[in-house]
Formats: C-alpha cells, structure tokens, sequence
C-alpha cells in the first residue's frame, strides 16, 4: 500500500489531519497496553496546537 502524503488533494480534501492524529495516538495506546506487564497502561493525550503524546504509567496499589 503506498503512502499517500495527506498534506496535498486530493487527501487532505477529504480527510482532517486532526482525526489521522488522534487516531494514531490511539492505536498506538492500545498496542503499548497488549503488550506493557501488568500494573502499566498507556494513555493517548491529543491537545492540538500544543502536544501529542502516549504515556506509560505503573497504576498506584492502594
């Protein structure tokens, strides 16, 4: 499959660069969580026009 460059028509036409962002983020995510040992997880965090990023954190035992 080729890699189409979203920034020129007719993709970015069609498609928001803001959704192919959120949704790599996300994939992302869930892949870290099948594969990260238990007491981790991974979270998407999408704020556009500052960060986007995935974070692995160990969970608290209470």
């Amino acid at each position: 499959m080729p890699l189409l460059d979203h920034f020129c028509p007719p993709l970015s036409t069609r498609r928001h660069w803001h959704s192919f962002h959120n949704s790599w983020a996300v994939m992302i995510k869930s892949e870290l969580n099948r594969i990260l040992p238990a007491g981790y997880f991974a979270e998407a965090n999408v704020q556009f026009g500052i960060e986007i990023e995935v974070a692995v954190q160990k969970e608290q035992s209470t």
